[in-house]
């Protein structure tokens, strides 16, 4: 079982590589803090976690559900739905009560057609503006690592478990640290970690505390390590909780669009290379002029700019530009709001596993979004300053300029 050591977190500081992996340097990792924790799993341990639906097309069978879970792991619901903190988080996000939730999921493919609604009505009614109704169902390995979850935090009571969402090969949570603990908060992830495992392996004698010699053969469920994030104030908790809800709907999305959440691609424009996520395609409708406001600008070409952006939008023609000024963020805004498509310029590279989320994920959906960055990507956030939004600038009017000969911007897969 890999733990971490202060041998393991020098090495972590010395690493120059990006790394979904590193832990924060000035962190003390056995304060009273909150984290959003991410487990991965092991790309050799097969079976799934859940089952993510729409439940726009699929009714979920509760009744078959309980008794499933009734008969494995009782008190765990299969089919997750409550909403409360220390439980597995809204698995239909943006639903207010779980009445409308269980409304939306009980209307079968028969009661739909036998009323006459389509999909897209019954999506409207159940308040989903997103277009899909996600539910998540647990396999018997997510019902047991559910289970090995809840009898964890009950025997570490200085860990108190705010929110969990089970995916299909992974599995965020938010924790609390109540008080100061005596080892690195790796160690107790690793014994977690260890007894989700054991729970799978052998789900007999999944609730024994102590571990025994049979453990050695226990197979990892997860891969070595995790990732996590510090949540420092109300506000950033509230954003990973929201995060959290968001992901089975985003999950959905990525199933039912993959050719907008491709893994990035590497453009070549001239002799440079950028990496680009998003809709490819925007790049053959891009309008020739980026949308860069100079303070040079007198007003009379402000007007005429901002006129011929508007009527590329009208045009359905993509706009370019690193959005960095308030004007020209002001423009985007009107351009997204009128149904227009963006080519955002981005100042530092795409991490690992990189996805959009919030906003910019649904315009990705949506075939609205591309974003083109460096290939490199530094870890660190840097302030912008004047020459590298002039750099970016450039780009954006290379971009817009090389668009159009087919000859000189060539795509090609990472």
């Amino acid at each position: 079982m890999n733990l971490p050591s202060d041998t393991t977190n020098r090495i972590f500081r010395e690493e120059t590589q990006p790394s979904m992996h590193r832990r924060c340097h000035d962190h003390d990792y056995r304060s009273i803090s909150y984290y959003m924790i991410t487990l991965s799993k092991n790309p050799a341990f097969k079976p799934a976690f859940c089952r993510i639906f729409d439940v726009s097309f699929e009714a979920p069978d509760f009744d078959a559900a309980k008794a499933r879970s009734n008969a494995l792991t009782p008190g765990i619901k299969r089919i997750l739905l409550s909403d409360k903190a220390g439980t597995a988080g809204s698995s239909v996000p943006g639903s207010s009560s779980r009445d409308a939730r269980t409304t939306c999921g009980s209307l079968s493919r028969d009661a739909r057609a036998a009323s006459g609604s389509s999909s897209r009505d019954n999506r409207a009614a159940c308040g989903s503006s997103s277009g899909v109704i996600p539910a998540i169902e647990l396999t018997d390995t997510g019902a047991l690592i559910r289970l090995a979850f809840r009898d964890f935090f009950k025997i570490h009571p200085m860990l108190l478990l705010k929110k969990i969402v089970v995916m299909p090969d992974h599995i965020h949570f938010i924790i609390h640290v109540r008080e100061y603990l005596p080892d690195h908060l790796g160690h107790y992830i690793g014994l977690l970690k260890h007894t989700c495992s054991r729970y799978v392996c052998n789900p007999l004698n999944a609730n024994i505390t102590k571990s025994s010699e049979s453990d050695k053969d226990i197979f990892p469920v997860f891969e070595d390590n995790y990732h996590d994030r510090i949540i420092r104030n109300q506000n950033m908790l509230e954003t990973e909780r929201r995060y959290l809800d968001d992901n089975p709907r985003r999950y959905l999305f990525r199933k039912m669009h993959p050719e907008f959440f491709s893994s990035p691609v590497i453009l070549t424009i001239g002799e440079e290379q950028y990496a680009a996520f998003g809709n490819i395609l925007l790049l053959r409708k891009l309008h020739p002029i980026p949308v860069i406001i100079s303070s040079k600008y007198t007003e009379h070409q402000l007007k005429e700019f901002e006129t011929g952006w508007r009527e590329a939008t009208r045009e359905h023609k993509a706009l370019a530009s690193p959005f960095i000024s308030k004007a020209e963020k002001s423009i985007r805004e009107e351009i997204l709001i009128n149904g227009g498509t963006i080519v955002e310029i981005l100042d530092n590279g795409f991490p690992e596993k990189y996805k959009p989320w919030g906003r910019n994920f649904d315009l990705c959906m949506e075939g609205r979004l591309l974003q083109i960055a460096p290939i490199a990507y530094n870890t660190s956030k840097t302030p912008l300053s004047r020459a590298k939004a002039l750099e970016l600038n450039s780009l954006a009017r290379r971009l817009c300029q090389h668009s159009a000969s087919a000859t000189v911007l060539r795509v090609r897969s990472r």
